[in-house]
């Protein structure tokens, strides 16, 4: 039988998958990861069983406020965020570990500010990990959010377009009113197969991340050596391209395309993102580079190399 057709090897693969991004994330219970085919459409389903109407964002979100037309959503400055959530006191707020074009937040220091200030008025508190991989893989148990969401591919697979994401969830009451959205759905859920379940994430992409990362053998630890090698990159393109600050994670933001090789390699290997308004983000992933130059090579193409390790 073809494994992927197989129900019992899915769910086992799940699991697996689940205590992979446990390890890797430092999550904790991996009981407590919900399997989704994005971000928006779980945050979506979540916030109508919470009954979710005021949600405050930054400004620096990848998701504008009308991407949340059943919430009264709220975009705030980030220099702002914290005195205007326990001013509004809405019910859940949004913040980005490292927003999409490589800036480092505080979300940890803003959490717990928040829950000190409010108590048992502060919000439903979550933190976007997409882009964490940019700034070291910090701890998720570390950053005292409510609910951490995220990517489990940008920062570690070849995958650059993965169709699979991960809700982590804090406390176990929380994973309750989880377990009622998401039980429905194929796979979401730990070791949790109803009868009738719908379609949901992509089986097939559990198991290509999945194997993709069990074939390398990949550890939390394996991933800070990544990081100062991506960090690396990052210091050797902001040098080759002139940039005025010294880059604090690993996505460079650019307004204009330089004239480099390197640059249009980089962007053939997916790393490179225009955004609407005109900026470019480039994500500092070395792995990806260094295995793109040598496939390159391989094909007789002279592709310039450089040192970041």
């Amino acid at each position: 039988m073809n494994d992927i057709y197989d129900t019992s090897h899915l769910i086992e693969r799940a699991g697996t998958f689940r205590r992979l991004l446990s390890e890797l994330f430092d999550c904790g219970d991996h009981n407590q990861i919900v399997l989704t085919p994005g971000i928006l459409i779980a945050l979506r389903e979540l916030f109508s069983v919470l009954t979710v109407r005021q949600l405050l964002l930054t400004d620096r979100e990848y998701y504008p406020a009308d991407y949340f037309p059943a919430q009264d959503a709220q975009v705030c400055q980030v220099d702002k965020f914290v005195d205007a959530v326990c001013r509004s006191k809405p019910q859940a707020v949004l913040a980005s570990v490292v927003t999409w074009d490589g800036e480092e937040l505080p979300v940890r220091e803003w959490f717990c500010h928040i829950r000190q200030q409010l108590g048992r008025q502060c919000p439903l508190l979550i933190a976007d990990y997409s882009h964490a991989g940019a700034a070291g893989f910090t701890s998720v148990r570390g950053l005292e959010a409510d609910l951490v969401c995220g990517d489990p591919a940008k920062w570690i697979t070849d995958q650059q377009q993965s169709k699979l994401a991960f809700l982590s969830f804090r406390s176990r009451d929380l994973m309750r009113h989880a377990h009622q959205v998401f039980a429905p759905y194929f796979l979401a859920l730990e070791g949790h197969a109803p009868e009738c379940a719908a379609r949901w994430v992509d089986p097939a992409e559990i198991c290509s991340i999945c194997n993709w990362c069990e074939s390398r053998a990949i550890k939390r630890s394996d991933l800070f050596d990544c990081h100062r090698k991506n960090l690396n990159l990052a210091q050797a393109l902001s040098d080759r391209w002139a940039m005025p600050a010294k880059p604090q994670t690993g996505i460079l933001s650019i307004s204009d395309e330089p004239d480099d090789p390197l640059f249009k390699t980089l962007d053939e290997v997916g790393l490179v993102w225009r955004h609407p308004t005109g900026s470019i983000r480039v994500k500092c992933r070395s792995d990806i580079l260094d295995s793109a130059n040598l496939r390159f090579m391989t094909n007789g193409a002279a592709t310039e190399t450089i040192s970041f390790g």
